[in-house]
């Protein structure tokens, strides 16, 4: 049966490979490998160019190996791509998620000789995605042979493809480490991988050497040769760094001299828990020298792993991974002694209503809806009641017996559409190891019907000045941030009033602390523009004048020329002899510093008498 779908498969992709430099997977279907689908072919040391037009689209990949031998199939670009391999007759042999480089597969399969093989590649989470892929075969062919203690470059602008191989034959056996140096680029995050002579794989690392360099270790075995692949994550950025390969000495053994402070853990809360605060170990390296490591040091070349793994009876120890030794040591575990939390006392919340939130569409509804925060009462006290039979009372801020108590409610934690808050009484859900208890927080009527204005701010601004805006997008976004001068009154529905200021906006509270909000503004020049202030979700709206920017810097009397007039108006400006506009107050600031100091009149002083030209 084997043979006679074999036969078929060969038949039918023969009739459909069409060789192209770029497929789609638009309008392909998905059908089980097993099936006969659309393939087009793929040719060795190319590249392809992919393009899926929907998201769990399939692009499906033919290849028709010459040589038998190891090939590695990989992606390139920004998506989070995946691939399958399987055999002529449909089966999987091979699937890899990011090889080991952040996003980009990147499989090694072993292929026979003029037998046919299939890919099918995809990426996640992904509409209209666009990435590349290439197969190669492995080969030690063109390979830099390596030598101890040599620097050796990596760079794109002299790599071929997204890999760079090296080799090496050590003349005697022992440990080896090959590591990177130089990497002082953000963007650069090189890999490396290392193999025997028939590929198999041996280690790799990402970068736990310093910063985001590898270091690798192995042992290696006298006139053998192994190969070093490096990679970079992002191919496409220009990126250099040199390796190196030394004989080195690696820790063989690791004795735990001092076990962790806390040892004992309450049962179904160990792994979000676990301090390893005290450890302290000894390593011992190839070479009989020891260092004794207390936890959370450093050791540059070599990553200490600690891991909790559960018993199957529950219990947990935990693996300890240093170099090439290892050991391990039992956490205790007992029983949970809490039975349940209630709320012994608190002054409660009481919010407004659609005050200090947040409006979020869809979300939970096909409106908007009112996202409420909170803040929890400082008095709020809870009892914690034991299976014992005995209780405590703590702060709900406080942390007892080495965890805390955490509060949320149940509209952002679960995403609960009908628990979005409203009027009356709504639930906070307060959490204390695993055990739950409900407070609440009170939303009542907003009691302001309007807002008047009295006086507005008297703050002018200059265009482009970064203190109070920026540029986003090409487009300058201003924010009149002074409130100095503002006074406004608060008319309450029950017809009482209260006239507020700058200064009481800034200290006054409502029930939940809210204060102010002000509209930014996307501006092009100076002008005069209409600014939107809201208090108790109630808006006032005021003019505020804003410069055009003013050039050249240190022309404070602004007609358009530096001279002495505008050092001496400076520096009466300083002596409080005079008062100056934002304007002339921003081209003063010379330095940029945000203010204007006798720095600034030293250097217009310089450059009107061509001291020095710094304007």
């Amino acid at each position: 049966m084997k043979k006679l779908l074999a036969v078929m498969l060969c038949v039918v992709m023969l009739l459909s490979v069409i060789p192209s430099a770029g497929f789609s997977a638009y309008d392909m279907p998905i059908v089980d490998p097993l099936e006969f689908g659309d393939y087009s072919s793929i040719f060795l040391d190319d590249s392809e160019n992919i393009h899926l037009y929907e998201d769990d689209a399939y692009v499906r990949l033919m290849f028709y190996p010459e040589e038998s031998g190891k090939y590695r199939i990989y992606s390139n670009s920004y998506e989070d791509t995946f691939v399958r391999c399987y055999n002529e007759y449909g089966e999987e042999i091979a699937y890899d998620d990011d090889g080991g480089i952040d996003n980009n597969f990147s499989c090694i399969v072993e292929l026979q000789a003029e037998k046919r093989y299939y890919f099918e590649v995809s990426a996640y989470f992904e509409y209209d995605a666009y990435f590349v892929v290439g197969l190669t075969k492995l080969s030690a062919e063109g390979m830099i042979e390596m030598e101890l203690s040599q620097s050796y470059s990596a760079s794109s602008e002299t790599m071929d493809s997204q890999y760079k191989y090296f080799s090496f034959t050590p003349k005697e056996s022992g440990y080896y480490a090959f590591y990177c140096e130089n990497n002082d680029y953000e963007a650069e995050n090189p890999h490396a991988y290392l193999y025997d002579s028939q590929w198999n794989l041996i280690d790799k690392d990402d970068d736990s050497g310093e910063g985001r360099n590898f270091s690798l270790s192995a042992y290696l075995e006298k006139d053998k040769t192994y190969y070093l692949e490096v990679s970079e994550v992002f191919y496409v950025i220009d990126f250099g760094y040199s390796i190196s390969v030394k004989k080195t000495e690696v820790i063989v053994d690791t004795e735990i001299v001092e076990y962790p402070t806390k040892m004992t853990y309450y049962e179904g809360f160990v792994e979000d828990m676990i301090d390893y605060s005290g450890l302290k170990l000894k390593f011992t390296y190839s070479d009989g020298t020891t260092l004794n490591w207390e936890y959370d040091e450093e050791i540059i070349g070599t990553t200490v792993e600690l891991a909790p793994y559960a018993y199957e009876n529950g219990g947990y120890y935990v693996y300890i991974l240093a170099g090439f030794s290892c050991n391990q040591f039992d956490l205790s575990i007992v029983e949970n002694p809490v039975e349940s939390i209630e709320l012994y006392s608190m002054t409660e919340i009481e919010l407004y209503e659609n005050i200090s939130g947040y409006r979020d569409y869809g979300r939970f509804s096909d409106e908007f809806d009112f996202i409420y925060r909170y803040k929890m009462p400082e008095d709020t006290l809870m009892k914690i009641n034991y299976k014992d039979g005995s209780e405590e009372i703590a702060s709900i801020f406080d942390e007892v017996d080495d965890r805390k108590f955490t509060y949320y409610d149940k509209q952002l934690k679960n995403y609960e559409p009908f628990e979005v808050w409203s009027f009356g009484k709504n639930p906070i859900y307060v959490e204390y190891y695993g055990a739950e208890t409900i407070i609440y927080a009170n939303v009542v009527e907003n009691p302001v019907e309007k807002l008047t204005l009295n006086s507005a701010p008297t703050r002018e601004y200059v265009y482009g000045r970064g203190a109070y805006g920026g540029v986003v997008e090409g487009k300058y976004h201003f924010h009149a941030d002074d409130l100095t001068g503002l006074s406004f009154t608060v008319h309450f529905k029950d017809g009482t009033t209260k006239e507020l200021t700058d200064k009481d906006v800034e200290n006054e509270l409502t029930l939940d602390g809210y204060r102010y909000d002000i509209e930014w503004l996307t501006i092009t020049r100076g002008g005069t523009y209409e600014v939107t202030f809201t208090y108790m979700e109630k808006e006032l709206k005021y003019d505020v004048f804003v410069y055009d920017k003013i050039e050249p810097r240190g022309d404070v009397n602004m007609d358009g020329k530096v001279t002495i007039v505008d050092a001496t108006m400076m520096q009466q400006y300083l002596a409080d002899l005079i008062n100056l506009n934002e304007a002339q107050i921003y081209t003063c600031d010379l330095d940029g510093h945000g203010d204007v100091t006798v720095m600034d009149a030293t250097r217009l002083q310089r450059h009107v008498a061509k001291i020095e030209a710094i304007l």
